[in-house]
């Protein structure tokens, strides 16, 4: 009767091991697969900033395309009027003009840079998350390594008890 006790505990002992490793690799699988997520989103991020400073670029293209057309009508239409465009308040208000799209240009450029710096920084972030989760993904496995060997060392303990 203390050989199939004995038995029994060694069974469990093993089965228990068996378990334990299975959850480390399991929890480090998982871990790792969130990693490979937080990469991916760090990915993303960063293609998010880069095509949002592109967008603004062209945006930026356009704008200067129809501003200058703004620009050549107004001076058609002074012209028209009989008004010298290069002198006087009326180049006064052409110069004015231009500043103020140069004002527009500036914030445009600030706005599409603080949007592109908080992708970035997104992806800084889903980095360091990405890093801990490696980090838990050898914890796991270091922590099923010594539950592995915990029990290996009670289930001895408790056999030769039994065997004694």
């Amino acid at each position: 009767m203390v050989e199939v006790a004995a038995g029994a505990a060694v069974l469990g002992t093993v089965v228990s091991m068996a378990g334990a490793s299975a959850q480390a690799k399991g929890q480090a699988a998982a871990a790792n697969y969130n990693a490979k997520i937080r990469e991916r989103n760090a990915q993303t991020a960063d293609i998010q900033a880069d095509w949002r400073r592109l967008v603004n670029d062209i945006e930026e293209v356009t704008f200067r395309e129809r501003f200058k057309s703004l620009q050549a009508s107004t001076t058609v239409a002074y012209n028209k009027a009989g008004v010298q465009s290069d002198t006087g308040t009326a180049r006064l208000v052409q110069l004015d003009s231009a500043e103020e799209a140069d004002q527009e240009i500036a914030i445009r450029d600030m706005q599409a840079e603080t949007e592109a710096m908080q992708f970035r920084e997104q992806g800084v972030n889903e980095r360091l998350e990405a890093n801990l989760q490696r980090i838990y993904a050898k914890n796991y496995r270091t922590a099923g390594r010594y539950k592995m060997m915990s029990t290996a060392i009670s289930g001895a303990s408790r056999t030769a008890s039994l065997l004694a």
